[in-house]
């Protein structure tokens, strides 16, 4: 008698549990329906087709960002060191008011369909995780652009974003002048064809880790330079400081692109990769063994930098 009351409790505790979890699996699976599709992105096409079509330049803003907004220490936290200035420069950016300045923020903020298993996991989480902090600084009056224009293959299934975007993107620098501002080690369309139809390329090298550190040094280098060669769109790749250094440069009369990681999506892109992984003569940060690249010796790439901060 005595064991089949144990049984019998046993039971009841298990249909609680599994009660109280589908009740909890099923609140969080309302949560995320209401938060998807709360904020107006516009599409990762229809941000390559503005930027393509128009003179106007972008900043983004993806997890790392948030993370650096709210000073949190992340997964990218040995790239770029928090601090109460960052904090408060991402802050201005995000609210910033201008029509010809696009605000990028991930497209999985509104919509997970069509991702691969690994960030869908990995987004449903962070959004149920991150979702107040996402509404106290995104407003919901705002049509905000789509900060993976510059990420449109290896976090989906098909290769369909991609092959559209990387054609539509391309022409934002057709026959035109640009100045890339990059990590060290970078290097932005290095054996690659995904500048082939810039007029030219100059470049300024900047440390792959801290470079918001330097950022006056940095803004200060690329506004002399611009403001004797105001022909130029500058495209940005260095994280965090990317996106308030495209604004900057922006405010300052020159067209200004976070370009991101582009070069390196384009480059899994055209190896066909299925997952992440490390490219020997570039930086990546989101790999393992990608935290240093290896050495080159490329007279024709050295002859594109300009300046090299240290």
């Amino acid at each position: 008698m005595e064991k089949r009351f144990l049984k019998l409790i046993k039971l009841l505790r298990y249909i609680r549990v599994m009660y109280y979890s589908h009740i909890l699996i099923k609140f969080r699976i309302d949560k995320l329906k209401n938060f998807l599709g709360k904020y107006d992105i516009k599409s990762i096409e229809e941000t390559a087709e503005t930027l393509a079509s128009t003179e106007k330049s972008i900043g983004r803003f993806g997890d790392g960002e948030i993370a650096w907004i709210y000073k949190k220490h992340n997964n990218l936290s040995d790239f770029q060191d928090v601090s109460d200035r960052l904090s408060q420069e991402l802050i201005r950016v995000l609210n910033s008011n201008d029509d010809d300045f696009l605000i990028g923020v991930p497209n999985q903020f509104k919509s997970l369909d069509g991702l691969t298993s690994v960030p869908k996991k990995f987004w449903t989480m962070y959004i149920l995780k991150n979702m107040v902090r996402i509404d106290n600084i995104l407003d919901e009056k705002n049509i905000y652009f789509n900060a993976s224009v510059t990420r449109p293959y290896i976090d989906f299934l098909t290769s369909k974003e991609a092959d559209k975007t990387f054609n539509i993107i391309k022409k934002i620098w057709e026959n035109k002048n640009i100045l890339i501002i990059e990590g060290e080690e970078t290097r932005l369309g290095y054996k690659n064809d995904l500048f082939n139809n810039a007029k030219n390329v100059k470049r300024i090298e900047c440390p792959p880790k801290n470079a918001f550190n330097y950022y006056d040094i940095i803004l200060n280098k690329a506004l002399t330079f611009l403001s004797e060669n105001e022909d130029y769109i500058s495209l940005i790749a260095l994280g965090p400081t990317a996106t308030v250094l495209s604004y900057d440069i922006f405010k300052s009369g020159y067209r200004a692109i976070d370009i991101g990681h582009i070069d390196v999506e384009y480059e899994w892109y055209l190896l066909g990769a299925k997952e992440r992984i490390n490219l020997p003569d570039r930086y990546v940060n989101e790999v393992k063994d990608g935290h240093s690249a290896s050495e080159i010796n490329d007279n024709e790439f050295d002859k594109t930098i300009i300046a090299r901060i240290r």
